[in-house]
């Protein structure tokens, strides 16, 4: 019998809260780090005059250093 797909997704989101609970700090960090300037080499990242940002939660990679920058340079 095949699982609802709607059941297969929370099984999924919490494998990957699990494992981003998991993360330390440190690579956390790191992680969104590297992330966000893999991003601010984009051209759309470039070339965008508004950018809409989420708010970290739960282990999830922090946007902060990007939307630092997104502020600097007038994105809105």
């Amino acid at each position: 019998m095949m699982s609802h797909p709607l059941h297969q997704r929370q099984q999924l989101r919490h494998q990957l809260r699990q494992t981003r609970r998991q993360l330390s700090r440190y690579y956390q960090q790191k992680a969104s780090q590297q992330i966000a300037q893999r991003i601010m080499r984009l051209a759309c990242f470039k070339r965008a005059k508004h950018i809409a940002f989420y708010q970290a939660s739960d282990g999830e990679l922090n946007p902060q250093s990007l939307i630092k920058l997104a502020l600097k340079l007038n994105k809105h």
